[in-house]
């Protein structure tokens, strides 16, 4: 199952209803371009109490589902950080032979555990079609009014994150 959506659309809660239940590997963000040096020591540092974001899961680290596919260097493994931005879109008929191997590894490990995988990401809205095709699935894209999305930011401004 995918999650796609814009930032500050509801994707985390989205995200955490089902990390809760126990047959599902929910992975939090998978095509964030962190994932191509992360560590277990950034792992840890990331919890939702730690990023001042208003997301629910409080100390549980966002990337924990992560933590059994690092590679032995760092980064997860099969994972390049051009997949975030610099291939956000993707026609359908698009070949990325790395990028579906990356895809179809993150459902496999879910699977070979018994789990149903749910990928949810901000950074997959331009290759729904392309994933659809690569990896089958059920999709959900989670779509907010722009205002509402736009205020969402604007509520952060007076917390201190260069990011917004």
């Amino acid at each position: 199952m995918f999650i796609h959506s814009g930032w500050r659309c509801s994707s985390t809660y989205v995200w955490s209803r089902f990390r809760a239940l126990p047959a599902t590997r929910a992975y939090y963000e998978p095509w964030h371009e962190a994932l191509a040096d992360l560590t277990p020591e950034m792992i840890g540092r990331h919890t939702p109490d730690a990023s001042r974001l208003g997301h629910p899961g409080g100390a549980q680290p966002y990337l924990a589902e992560f933590s059994d596919l690092l590679a032995p260097g760092g980064g997860v493994a099969g994972y390049q950080a051009r997949f975030a931005l610099d291939d956000y879109f993707l026609e359908p008929e698009a070949v990325d032979p790395e990028q579906a191997a990356y895809a179809q590894g993150l459902v496999g490990a879910a699977r070979s555990e018994g789990r149903v995988p749910v990928l949810a990401c901000c950074r997959t809205l331009g290759k729904v079609a392309w994933l659809r095709g690569q990896v089958g699935g059920f999709h959900i894209v989670l779509i907010r009014d722009p205002v509402q999305q736009w205020l969402s930011f604007y509520s952060l401004r007076k917390r201190p994150r260069p990011t917004y």
